[in-house]
Order: C-alpha cells, then structure tokens, then sequence
C-alpha cells in the first residue's frame, strides 16, 4: 500500500514538473523570446513542438456567468481537462499559460491550411455551445489567423480572445477584427479621456441599456426582450441618454460614437 502511494506522489510530482516546464517554454517562445534559437528549437522538441512550424494557434478560458458557485473551480479544471484532451486528439500541442488554455495546431500535410481552420473553428464552437448549455460557466475562445509566425499568431489569439471575452460570440477569431484593431492602438489615457467626455454623468445601467440595444442591432424589441423591460421603457431610457450625453443612440452617426465609447470603455 505505503508503494502504491509513494508511486501515485511520484507520478503526480513529475506531471506537475512536466506542466511547470511547459508553461515556462510556452511563455518564452511565444512571448518572450524575439528570435528562435538552437535552444529554444531543443527545448520544444522535448514538448514534441517543433518551433519552425507554422500553427493556428487558439487561446481560451473558461469564466463564470454569475457569481462563482463552490464547485466552481473543479468545474473549470474539468472543462479545461476535457478541452486538452479533445484538442490533443486533434493533433494538436497544448499547455497552460496562469488560467488561459493555448493550443496549437500544425498547419502541415496534405490538408489546406483553410480546411484545418474551418474544422477547429466548428469544433471549438460546438464546445462552447455545450459548455454554455451544460454549466453556468462559458468556454471564450480567440483563433489566431494563418500565414504568421508562432509568436505573432499566439498574440492574434490572445487579442482575439479579449474582444470575444466582451462579445455576444464565445468564439472569435483574429480575421473578424475590425475596428478593434485600431481601438487597439489607442493609448490607455486617451481611452479614458474619450470615455469620459462621451458618457460624462451617464449611469452605469444607462450604459447596460445601450449596450444591450446595440447587440441587438438596433432593435429595440429584440433588445427589451433580452433586458427583460417593455420596449417602451427601453426606448425612453435610450432617450434619456440622448439627453445626457448629447448624442442620440437611434441615429447612425451618434450611434457610432457611442458605440466606440462603450468598447474603449471595456
């Protein structure tokens, strides 16, 4: 018995050593590291990486949609499990980088690189799905596009894995940002400075209204719905942020300022 467990507390040291280096090669290859190096290459091959290969690179986690319950952990460590699994089944190289899942897979073979692409975007898009629909948990996903070095395409997931964290889609991937990627750009004060000189004194549960009618594509039925109000009382609150910040939500031009304050502001 005392064999069995000190076999079972080995095995488990080693998997956790095993994990702790992965993430430490993850993060200086994909970024940290600003050229590729005799060791860097030897240090994946030890993680069966080979890092002069061309991947499509996803980043995802798995976040609560309402206040954390007290299985909420091992419910993440369960989605995250199942997700590394099934990913590795596909061929794919994973590890852990804090709470964010990356996975690689290679771009090589007979396959077109669009081909592979569509398949892991429908994939981790069904996943998701069963994810929200199964747990009060979400699985968000960002998908780097192809044709970039490993590096380059790990920041694309990354980049598109924060604007699908703030999106109605729990999967987006980096070839759907548009604007973003000049909001992007912007400096954290000037954001700010923007920010403020659009919504000035306007309530937070303004701002979730607006929101809300937006998402909804300007449809303020669709949107009373999801907010749980009459259509009524959202088109008077839309109102009275047209009132509050000088610009009116129901027309195309202020529309687009407010819209942009609202994703500068996070």
């Amino acid at each position: 018995m005392t064999e069995i467990l000190l076999r079972e507390t080995r095995t488990r040291e080693e998997a956790e050593r095993h994990e702790r280096s992965s993430t430490r090669f993850l993060q200086s290859w994909l970024f940290d590291c600003h050229e590729l190096t005799p060791e860097l290459a030897e240090q994946g091959f030890a993680f069966n990486i080979d890092v002069r290969q061309d991947y499509l690179i996803a980043a995802a986690s798995v976040v609560s949609t309402r206040a954390p319950m007290p299985s909420f952990q091992e419910e993440v460590d369960r989605i995250t499990r199942k997700l590394l699994k099934d990913a590795a089944s596909r061929g794919a190289a994973s590890g852990m980088l804090g709470s964010r899942i990356i996975l690689l897979f290679p771009l090589s073979g007979r396959r077109s690189p669009e081909g592979i692409v569509a398949e892991i975007t429908a994939w981790l898009e069904k996943a998701a799905l069963h994810v929200r629909r199964s747990t009060a948990l979400t699985l968000t996903v960002g998908v780097s596009s192809i044709g970039s070095p490993a590096p380059e395409a790990a920041d694309q997931a990354v980049r598109a894995l924060r604007h699908a964290l703030h999106s109605p889609a729990d999967v987006y991937r980096f070839d759907d940002l548009t604007l973003e990627l000049l909001v992007d750009s912007i400096p954290e004060r000037q954001r700010q400075a923007f920010v403020q000189r659009v919504f000035r004194d306007t309530p937070g549960e303004a701002r979730r209204y607006l929101k809300a009618y937006f998402e909804a594509d300007g449809s303020l039925s669709l949107a009373a719905e999801t907010l749980f109000i009459n259509k009524n009382t959202l088109n008077g609150r839309l109102h009275r942020v047209a009132e509050t910040t000088g610009y009116d939500p129901r027309r195309i031009a202020d529309a687009v300022v407010l819209w942009l304050a609202l994703h500068l502001e996070g």
